[in-house]
C-alpha cells in the first residue's frame, strides 16, 4: 500500500485515510474503486475536469508504437438501380462488406451511405431513396471514407503518415473543412490529403487510395478502467498516483461529509499543479530550443542564408 504500484495498493489507501477497513468488507470498498476510475478518466483527459486551467497532453499517454490503419480500394462494377427505391443489386458480388461505404452511380450528383450490404452478396440497401434515374445496368463506385479508429486509441495528437507513394504526412482538419474542400459528390482518389474526425472514434479521409496502403499515426493511448486485478498498475507514472488516492479521498471524504475534505482536497490540487509543473519541464528539456520559441526553417539554423537569385538579390 505505501508505493501505490497498483490498483489495490491506491484503493486500500483511500480507505484507509477515511477510517475504513482495508480487507475488502468496508461498505466503501467498491465505492472507493469508482471514485478513483472517475478521477484517472478525467486526468488522462487532460484534467480539466479536476482544475479548469489544466488541459495537458499528458506524456505518460503517448503511446511508443504508431497506430496503423490498412486503407483499401475503391470498388467498381455494374448495378440496378430503382428511382425512390433503396435497393441495389450487384451484377457481380464484392467480397468486402460495404456498410457505411460511400456509393455513388455514374451522372448522377448524390453520393449514398451503404446502410446494408453482406460481404459475398449482390444486395444493397442505401441509406436513402435513389433519386436518379431507373437502370437496369448502371456504372457504379463504392469508397471507404471512414474507418474505425483501434480501440486502445483515445486522441490522434500528430499528422498521419503515408509512405507508399514516398513520405507524405496527413493533416488534421475540421470536418467542416474537409467538407468544403473535398465535397463528396467529387470523386477524390490517390493517397489523402487530409483526414477528420467522423465520430469519437472513427475518421473520414478526403482521398479513397487505388491500392491498399498503409498509414501510422501517434496517438495517446486510452485509460481503460481499473478493476482491482492482483498485478493491474494505472497508465499514471509510479511517482504521480498518489494523485488518485488523494482526489479519491477527497471525494470519499465529501460523501462522508469528512471535516478533513478540504484539506485533503488542497492536497490533491497541489499534486495536479506538480504534474503539470513535471510535464511542462519535459517539454522544454525534449529540443535544444525554449519551449515556445519558434524555430526557423532551413534546418533550424538560425544563421542559415538567405535565398537569392543568380545577381544576388534576396527573394525569401
Amino acid at each position: 500500500m505505501a508505493n501505490l504500484q497498483f490498483t489495490r495498493d491506491i484503493i486500500e489507501d483511500v480507505l484507509f485515510r477515511c477510517d475504513e477497513s482495508t480487507d475488502g468488507s468496508s461498505e466503501f470498498d467498491d465505492r472507493a474503486l469508482e471514485l478513483i476510475n472517475r478521477v484517472y478518466k478525467k486526468l488522462a483527459a487532460g484534467g480539466s475536469e479536476l482544475d479548469s486551467a489544466v488541459d495537458e497532453t499528458w506524456w505518460w499517454l503517448r503511446s511508443s508504437m504508431p497506430g496503423v490503419l490498412t486503407l483499401v480500394p475503391e470498388k467498381t462494377g455494374i448495378c440496378e438501380v430503382t428511382n425512390n427505391n433503396t435497393g441495389v443489386t450487384l451484377a457481380l458480388a464484392q467480397a468486402d462488406d460495404l456498410d457505411g461505404w460511400f456509393f455513388r452511380i455514374e451522372g448522377e450528383s448524390d453520393v449514398y451511405r451503404v446502410s446494408a450490404h453482406t460481404g459475398g452478396g449482390t444486395a444493397v440497401t442505401l441509406d436513402s431513396v435513389f433519386t436518379g434515374t431507373t437502370a437496369a445496368a448502371a456504372s457504379y463506385t463504392a469508397q471507404k471514407l471512414i474507418y474505425d479508429l483501434p480501440s486502445g486509441v483515445q486522441e490522434i495528437i500528430g499528422p498521419m503518415r503515408a509512405f507508399r507513394d514516398g513520405p507524405r504526412e496527413i493533416d488534421g482538419i475540421d470536418e467542416t473543412e474537409l467538407n468544403k474542400r473535398f465535397p463528396l459528390n467529387n470523386r477524390y482518389q490517390g493517397t489523402p490529403l487530409a483526414f477528420a474526425m467522423a465520430t469519437q472514434d472513427s475518421i473520414r479521409f478526403s482521398h479513397c487510395v487505388n491500392e491498399l496502403t498503409r498509414l501510422e499515426f501517434p496517438y495517446l493511448r486510452r485509460a481503460t478502467d481499473l478493476t482491482d486485478s492482483g498485478s493491474e498498475e494505472p497508465l499514471v507514472p509510479l511517482e504521480h498516483r498518489a494523485i488518485l488516492s488523494d482526489w479519491a479521498t477527497f471525494h470519499l471524504m465529501m460523501d462522508k461529509e469528512d471535516s478533513r475534505a478540504e484539506a485533503v482536497g488542497k492536497m490533491a490540487q497541489n499534486g495536479l499543479a506538480a504534474m503539470v509543473m513535471e510535464q511542462r519541464r519535459r517539454q522544454t528539456r525534449i529540443g535544444k530550443r525554449t519551449f515556445g520559441q519558434i524555430n526557423p526553417r532551413g534546418g533550424g539554423a538560425y544563421n542559415a542564408e538567405p535565398l537569392r537569385t543568380s545577381s544576388g538579390r534576396i527573394i525569401g
